[in-house]
């Protein structure tokens, strides 16, 4: 039977948040006891060609993954590139998800459904959530992400207009052709003082940046329901399952709003949905990425201090100027990625911050961090202070944690090697996942040929030497070679540096 997908495919990419090491990670921070990336069983419903189960089943040997989909085609692509690249622990069937049970699939630690359940049939919606009861380990994870509310209902008013407008189209490319002329006609129409226009040019630049394939199977497709995360809740309640949190950790926590409102917020009591649900109606939510357990499982509120030994943690955030002092009472200004800003005079939180944006985008252990600390302060952190530190970071988003150490180098090594999956991608021109799980674009030309020469086999230099090789004389005939070559040294050093930094490179083991 074919599908929309097997007519368009989905672009598939590798989401960090779905890292067997993320999921692993909030797991352990909410009291439970789930199951070590290392050696797991991961499960995606909806995984399309496998451009997210194929990078982990690589860089997770010891672990088993398989991946489902009705589109037989997206199907194909997956079993071909694990055939291609020579994985055996990962697997792709084209399953109908109303006919499956355990008995098929077995036990799963963790499970992923991306981009599926706001976007199927009420019984197709109803069925997942009663699979991942019947299939999930007893201390397992389900992601699960869908629309939400209120932020869709914007969202929702332009899909009603792009459903009238196209639905006399006869074809999936007619149709995108004409739904992107309508929300340029939309956001073109308006004066730059007018509300509404102001809001059709945010949507319109929301639609027109994804690709025609996305736009196809979100703003034009047939089925596309959001939830408020209450509603959400009492689904996954009625189906024996409890929410766990949010793929995005910080999300969860209102540390970035002015006290005033943390402390309306905190009068909500121990109610967890409903506090989450007034932070969603703060920021207008649109989307989310909520984590389920079974419902006999404890979950704690509180994260136990014990619990962040072990883990690793990175961050970003540098302070926004050089002329700081990190050890006495005076206040700095961190800045780290997208809006983060943290302003704080406490000198722990100075020098871990500081240090892990020196080190970014390493992990380190909370080991490590409190060596550090304490060789900056002079003396180590008493008992339950960084761990303290560390909580808050992560619950206001100024630092990340992971389950297991970075598989990546974030300097060049001596012989630089970036990833085999990398390298295989980089033959089809499309999207690279890095070893932080992200699908990339390297747009210049001179980024994906050093990406290619980064086999393991070669020096910086000896690539350089190679580069300024294929250099050709100018017009006059003449080719000054040591320029050449300290050029191509310069060009290289540096290039092998930014890419390190984005996770291209194997660490050494």
């Amino acid at each position: 039977m074919s599908t929309p997908y097997d007519q368009v495919p989905y672009p598939c990419n590798a989401y960090a948040q779905t890292h067997p090491a993320h999921l692993a990670m909030i797991a352990r921070l909410h009291g439970l006891d789930p199951a070590a990336p290392e050696q797991c069983r991961v499960l995606e419903i909806g995984c399309g060609d496998g451009g997210n189960l194929l990078p982990l089943a690589y860089v997770l040997p010891g672990s088993r993954f398989l991946g489902i989909d009705l589109a037989a085609t997206s199907i194909e692509a997956g079993l071909k590139h694990a055939q291609a690249f020579g994985l055996t622990n990962i697997d792709f069937q084209a399953l109908d998800l109303m006919q499956l049970s355990r008995e098929d699939i077995g036990e799963w630690d963790y499970i992923v459904a991306h981009g599926v359940f706001s976007w199927v049939p009420e019984p197709v919606r109803l069925r997942l959530l009663a699979l991942c009861r019947e299939v999930l380990a007893p201390q397992g994870v389900a992601f699960i992400s869908y629309n939400a509310h209120p932020g869709s209902h914007l969202r929702g008013m332009v899909r009603d207009m792009l459903a009238y407008h196209t639905e006399n189209a006869q074809d999936p490319a007619t149709k995108i052709s004409q739904g992107r002329a309508l929300m340029q006609f939309l956001a073109q129409s308006h004066g730059t003082d007018d509300e509404y226009g102001a809001l059709m040019r945010s949507e319109a630049q929301r639609v027109l940046k994804y690709d025609s394939n996305h736009f196809y199977h979100d703003d034009l497709a047939e089925i596309n329901e959001p939830f408020f995360l209450h509603q959400f809740a009492d689904l996954a309640g009625a189906h024996g399952l409890q929410y766990l949190g949010d793929a995005d950790y910080s999300s969860m926590h209102a540390l970035r709003y002015p006290p005033e409102v943390r402390d309306v917020l905190a009068g909500l009591g121990d109610d967890v949905i409903r506090a989450e649900q007034y932070l969603d109606f703060l920021k207008c939510r649109r989307f989310r990425q909520s984590l389920l357990c079974h419902q006999e499982v404890k979950v704690l509120r509180q994260v136990p201090p014990e619990v962040l030994e072990g883990l690793y943690f990175a961050s970003a955030a540098k302070p926004d100027s050089d002329a700081v002092n990190l050890l006495d009472g005076s206040s700095v200004t961190f800045k780290g990625e997208g809006s983060l800003q943290l302003t704080t005079s406490h000198p722990l939180a100075k020098v871990t911050l500081a240090y892990l944006g020196l080190h970014w985008p390493d992990r380190v252990s909370l080991h490590d961090l409190a060596q550090a600390a304490g060789g900056a302060l002079g003396s180590l952190p008493e008992q339950g202070s960084l761990e303290h530190v560390m909580t808050e970071f992560l619950q206001m988003g100024a630092a990340e944690a992971h389950a297991m150490p970075a598989p990546f180098a974030t300097r060049p090594t001596e012989r630089p090697r970036a990833s085999a999956w990398a390298l295989y991608q980089r033959q089809f021109g499309g999207g690279i996942t890095n070893l932080r799980h992200q699908t990339l674009h390297i747009r210049d030309d001179f980024g994906l040929w050093l990406l290619g020469q980064m086999d393991g086999t070669r020096t910086a230099d000896q690539i350089a030497h190679e580069m300024a090789a294929t250099v050709k004389p100018g017009p006059d005939g003449n080719l000054d070679m040591n320029k050449e070559l300290q050029e191509a040294r310069e060009l290289v050093q540096k290039g092998l540096a930014q890419l390190a930094v984005l996770g291209f490179q194997l660490a050494e083991r």
